[in-house]
């Protein structure tokens, strides 16, 4: 999914590391965490997590606070760079879940 030729999310992360790059040369400091999930069959699996009882069927949550939502017990992993998202991505694909439904005819 992510070999060959760059996409929009490489040239998204390309930006984002560069512009970070930049505002660290002013003084400024950024942590970047991403996750990585998926939504198959109304069940949230984390993706950057080996499967596991601990990966699987996570529940999403409400913050009352900011009323948003999460998902609770998802993995964050600390990045550094475009390349080490990429790769992230990568490892996390082999464990999406693909089936096949009437709509993909």
């Amino acid at each position: 999914a992510f070999v060959g030729e760059k996409g929009i999310v490489h040239f998204a992360l390309d930006d984002l590391f560069t512009m970070l790059r930049s505002q660290a040369k002013e003084g400024r400091e950024y942590l970047v965490r991403m996750s990585y999930c998926e939504l198959y069959m109304e069940r949230v699996n984390d993706l950057l997590r080996k499967i596991s009882p601990q990966s699987q069927n996570l529940p999403v949550k409400e913050d009352a606070e900011t009323k948003g939502f999460y998902v609770e017990g998802l993995k964050e992993k600390i990045v550094g760079s475009a390349e080490e998202v990429v790769e992230l991505l990568q490892q996390a694909e082999k464990r999406r879940r693909v089936a096949y439904t009437r709509f993909n005819e």
